[in-house]
């Protein structure tokens, strides 16, 4: 489960990307083609992309 923080559109990739934190307080980052407000409960699957400065960014997300 992921708490949406941001989400925020990008023009160059038609996309928005979603900033949020797992219910183990972990820091996450991933794209998706819909809008979520802040404070939204999200459960998804994906995979691990990349490790960053202290955030995890996933690809293939899927909301379930």
């Amino acid at each position: 489960r992921v708490e949406v923080l941001s989400c925020n559109y990008s023009l160059q990739y038609n996309i928005f990307w979603v900033r949020g934190l797992t219910d183990q307080d972990q820091p996450v980052m991933f794209s998706l083609k819909q809008k979520f407000d802040a404070g939204t409960w999200l459960d998804i699957q994906g995979k691990v992309k990349a490790h960053r400065d202290n955030l995890t960014q996933l690809n293939y997300v899927k909301v379930l």
